[in-house]
């Protein structure tokens, strides 16, 4: 009943909705040296929590769940933000907070790569 009653009140947040429902991205998983536990947006190494904030979780997840593919931007973008404009610097912004909290942490590799006029790529494999 409730879910008859959230498509067709709220049909946007549909595809968000099934996402949950479906399970999501809700078991930890690796990149590298990092446990990365997206129920409680954040990344683990050696002990150290590095939090991130929901929607750059939900970047860094979408990018995991394709490692070394290129994902298009505006796939990105209507994967996390749901909307067709407007979300551009908002993905910029969780890619470079990604990548500070990588290096910051000590990473020296290449973690998410940009590939000009396509989109971004996880350099590495992912494991679970």
């Amino acid at each position: 009943m409730f879910i008859v009653f959230f498509k067709v009140f709220f049909p946007k947040l549909e595809g968000i909705f099934m996402e949950i429902q479906d399970g999501g991205v809700t078991e930890n998983f690796r990149i590298g040296q990092f446990v990365v536990k997206p129920t409680r947006n954040i990344l683990v190494k050696d002990g150290t929590s590095y939090p991130l904030e929901p929607r750059i979780m939900d970047v860094l997840c979408k990018l995991a769940a394709h490692p070394r593919e290129v994902i298009a931007r505006d796939t990105i973008i209507q994967s996390v933000w749901s909307v067709k404009y407007g979300a551009d610097e908002s993905l910029t912004r969780a890619i470079s907070i990604l990548r500070k909290t990588f290096k910051g942490a000590g990473e020296v590799e290449t973690i998410i790569q940009t590939i000009p006029k396509r989109g971004y790529r996880l350099a590495v494999a992912v494991n679970k």
